[in-house]
């Protein structure tokens, strides 16, 4: 017996046979083949039903007896943060002024070729008021470090950016060329590219074929800035037009000040409105809210937080909440309580290394119906990953009707998976009803 999809003279592309087939189908946990046609799965089941889908131009595997299950999804990876690694000044964690400047002193000295000298992720607390509020006097300030090439510092929450009298003038230079009224810090940095894009595109290519290798045909991005992460997705866009592009990618919208929600909704749609015509390959369609009080410039009253949460699920966007500290994590509740309570079903998930009492979880209507994100859970991602990246319906599961992203391993990968993912490589990787990844020969 096979569950299929299907139609008069129906024929698959592809055909995986003779292996210990897992489906994550509750109606049918285990299968003997599996048949593809024009990127989906329209049948899985007894090998008998399967092979009278075969005709000339069916491409089968014999799995000889190895294991294939639903592409992984991958959720902690941060991919978008991973790919820029060491091409920048990292400022996380610079306790002060001084070593700033001794940071990026030692930057230019390291790095003649650089154009640009580009740092992130300074927390603005290490400057005191008149650094924080005159351009010039930080201007000034960051000549001290360097003089002879633009300085452009990014801080930590995304938004404010500092930079030096060489920047200073292209900036202002630039702007009344242009007849800009309003400099922005995305006008600035927008300016200010300090990445090739090439070598960007390229380490992005390198990046999707080790997920491939893996058996990983989703990514998602949880929390990178949106300068990074609108980067990253123009690399993606560009390798998705040149047909290299074999893995699905969903990005995040990172929240970690409370936002007018007319603002809000503005970034978010225009951030799915980029990802149309990508055929399902690019998407955005998460809204990361960050609670904690360390990298949240200002705090979210839970009004605010209720608003925000049910604007987004207005225009059905799924919502994922971090909170550390207890009192953090009852807002999530509460917002994800108020949001389920005026009827919006899109996904809702809390990541947290801490717990409500229970005494306040039965004050909860919703509460069973809120993701709880622990490193438990974590390392059973592979179960409700593809929930959390809103693919669920189409995704997560080897059945008719499904995408045909599959995996297939010597070993059953769940069994030894790290943080939701598989500890081997695969030997053969379907994205799309495709094989684009075959490491040994499987006949």
């Amino acid at each position: 017996m096979a569950f299929g999809l299907f139609k008069k003279k129906a024929a698959a592309d592809l055909i995986l046979k003779n292996g210990r087939i897992i489906t994550q189908n509750a109606d049918m946990p285990e299968a003997e083949a599996v048949a593809c046609q024009d990127g989906k799965i329209i049948a899985a089941g007894d090998l008998s039903s399967i092979e009278a889908l075969i005709n000339g131009n069916t491409e089968i595997i014999d799995l000889d007896g190895k294991y294939a299950v639903p592409g992984f999804v991958s959720l902690w990876q941060a991919p978008s943060l991973k790919v820029f690694h060491g091409k920048y000044l990292d400022l996380n964690g610079c306790p002060n002024k001084d070593e700033l400047l001794t940071l990026i002193k030692g930057w230019a000295d390291s790095h003649e070729e650089a154009e640009v000298i580009f740092g992130f992720g300074y927390n603005e607390s290490i400057f005191d008021e008149e650094l924080q509020n005159d351009g010039k006097a930080a201007a000034e300030f960051l000549d001290s470090a360097c003089s002879e090439k633009p300085v452009v510092l990014l801080c930590e929450n995304n938004i404010s950016c500092i930079f030096n009298s060489q920047a200073e003038e292209i900036i202002t230079q630039t702007a009344e060329e242009e007849m800009v009224r309003y400099i922005t810090t995305p006008y600035i940095l927008n300016l200010f590219v300090p990445f090739d894009f090439e070598e960007l595109e390229q380490s992005v290519s390198t990046q999707l074929t080790e997920n491939i290798e893996r058996g990983i045909t989703s990514s998602m991005s949880l929390g990178a800035p949106d300068y990074f992460e609108a980067l990253y997705q123009d690399a993606l866009i560009s390798l998705y037009n040149e047909g290299l592009l074999h893995q699905r990618f969903f990005s995040s919208y990172f929240l970690n000040r409370p936002l007018l929600p007319k603002g809000l909704l503005h970034r978010l749609m225009q951030m799915k409105t980029n990802c149309n015509e990508m055929n399902g390959f690019i998407n955005a369609n998460l809204l990361l809210i960050e609670l904690n009080q360390k990298n949240c410039p200002m705090d979210f009253s839970q009004q605010s937080l209720n608003t925000i949460s049910e604007e987004a699920a207005d225009k059905n966007f799924d919502i994922y909440f971090r909170a550390q500290e207890q009192a953090d994590l009852k807002k999530a509740y509460l917002a994800a309580e108020h949001v389920r309570g005026k009827g919006y079903k899109d996904m809702i998930a809390i990541e947290s290394t801490c717990s409500l009492p229970e005494e306040i979880k039965k004050e909860l209507m919703w509460h069973d119906s809120i993701y709880g994100i622990s490193d438990e859970f974590k390392e059973h991602a592979w179960q409700n990953a593809p929930f959390i990246a809103g693919i669920s319906d189409t995704a997560g599961s080897i059945e008719p009707g499904k995408l045909a992203d599959i995996a297939v391993f010597e070993n059953n990968p769940y069994e030894n998976a790290e943080l939701g993912l598989p500890s081997e490589k695969a030997v053969i990787t379907v994205f799309n009803g495709k094989v684009i990844y075959q490491r040994s020969s499987c006949n």
